[in-house]
């Protein structure tokens, strides 16, 4: 995969920015403006060795039941919103979704970092 190739990918989810993540090539690739189950035809715009950002080359071939028009006339232009191609719904649970896997991830981070049972990591030293 190189820069200005045209793929077909299909979106698997959104990333933090609200941004389609597809596959191609054992990599992720980031398009805005994707929703997840959608198929469209995608420009590759920037290529790294482990991901690559896209640009929507057209309409997707399946739209999903979640996108909308937007109600914005230079929501594509513009790029302050992130999700105004989204139904409010879908937008909510996203922003849900992001914020329960945040939350466990702090946790299991902050479970990691204590040792010997309920004492914290900072404080081990002193204890003993």
């Amino acid at each position: 995969m190189r820069k200005n190739d045209i793929l077909t990918l299909t979106c698997e989810a959104l990333g933090a920015d609200m941004e389609g993540v597809c596959r191609a090539d054992g990599m992720a690739v980031f398009v805005p403006g994707m929703l997840p189950g959608e198929t469209a035809p995608v420009r590759i715009v920037k290529d790294a060795k482990r991901y690559a950002f896209g640009k929507l080359e057209g309409q997707p071939n399946n739209p999903a039941d979640i996108r909308r028009e937007p109600d914005c006339p230079v929501y594509p232009r513009c790029g302050g919103c992130s999700c105004r191609h989204m139904t409010y719904e879908a937008t909510l649970a996203a922003k849900r979704q992001q914020n329960s896997e945040s939350r466990r991830d702090d946790r299991d981070r902050r479970d990691n970092d204590r040792r010997d049972g309920d004492r914290p990591a900072y404080r081990a030293k002193n204890n003993r």
